[in-house]
């Protein structure tokens, strides 16, 4: 299965979780424009889900949205999503560096 075959897939099986959870398509749409092939390359769709309706509840297009989850031993997964991502990505990337 070549890149786009598995973007699609990803999309379709958290599309239709997403549906059951009755929210609108357009709107899933729309937050989905600002996430990059490598999200759905990366996450299940079972965890696109989850980011989506945070999305939804916080206002995705007006704020930030930073989450953290605990994964298997001692690791932290951090998801955070900027509207504009160049200088606040790269700052926010370098403290969490630090922190190590």
């Amino acid at each position: 299965m070549n890149k786009d075959e598995r973007i699609r897939e990803a999309q379709n099986q958290a599309r239709g979780l997403l549906i059951v959870a009755k929210i609108d398509e357009e709107r899933i749409n729309r937050v989905w424009e600002g996430f990059g092939d490598d999200y759905f390359l990366r996450h299940s769709a079972t965890k696109s889900p989850g980011t989506l309706e945070r999305f939804l509840k916080q206002g995705y297009k007006e704020r930030p949205l930073v989450m953290a989850s605990r994964r298997s031993g001692r690791r932290t997964e951090i998801f955070i999503y900027l509207a504009i991502k160049t200088i606040c990505f790269a700052l926010i990337t370098s403290i969490l560096i630090s922190w190590d």
